[in-house]
């Protein structure tokens, strides 16, 4: 097993995170020294469309959980429909952290009716998982007894973003981060962005170290007479 970290990336359905496509994310985590996989939702399948091969969710999981081994500590982050994939993933392998940006934590009926923005894919989605209590992700974290952080940024005059953010508020080791936005990718409006994301993030939870750029090495040259 390496030592090094990994980040876990569900996008949103357009395929990036806070305006940061999958070159931008690749690079962004590059630059840090941290190996990013990256799921693109292009078709609203979660992530089950065939695009990343995959076209059921055991076959996802399993490829997510042998990733997941080659590293000590795992980091998945959710953007919008990414979100309940990447609470998903955390909880059945047991991620260390889980950041969420304006996630949908929920597809079932209540949610629908809840949050409707989704609605015309939300049969679609329920043949893809047919367990009415899967399609809830807080039931998910608790069925796993998930240990790990969830960090949910998400604009507070949303209303649908407000629903999936309380969805997850009663496990109690969920750290909301409100934004003054009334914007699904919040970042538009209200200045946010990733690496701001990250950051609150990383110093909430001391790996601050982590995400900085590495210095490169300086290496002394001695003159010889």
């Amino acid at each position: 097993m390496s030592s090094q970290a990994q980040i876990f990336i569900f996008t949103d359905f357009r395929g990036g995170v806070l305006g940061y496509n999958a070159a931008r994310l690749v690079s962004l985590f590059n630059s840090k020294g941290i190996t990013a996989h990256i799921f693109k939702d292009l078709g609203q399948r979660l992530f089950l469309d065939g695009g990343d091969a995959f076209d059921n969710m055991e076959a996802l999981s399993t490829h997510v959980s042998t990733l997941a081994a080659e590293a000590e500590l795992n980091i998945t982050i959710g953007a919008s429909g990414g979100g309940y994939m990447a609470l998903r993933q955390a909880a059945e392998t047991q991620f260390s952290h889980c950041l969420l940006m304006s996630p949908i934590t929920a597809f079932d009926s209540a949610a629908t009716f809840l949050d409707p923005r989704g609605k015309r894919i939300v049969p679609d989605l329920h043949s893809l998982e047919p367990v009415d209590e899967k399609r809830d992700a807080a039931h998910v974290l608790k069925q796993n007894t998930y240990a790990g952080s969830v960090h949910l940024f998400f604009p507070k005059r949303s209303r649908g973003d407000v629903f999936h953010a309380r969805n997850l508020s009663l496990y109690d080791r969920i750290n909301l981060h409100p934004q003054d936005s009334r914007m699904h990718m919040f970042h538009a409006d209200g200045g946010q962005t990733l690496p701001g994301c990250l950051n609150i993030f990383a110093q909430h939870e001391g790996v601050a170290a982590l995400l900085e750029e590495p210095q490169p090495t300086v290496v002394e040259v001695r003159k010889t007479a």
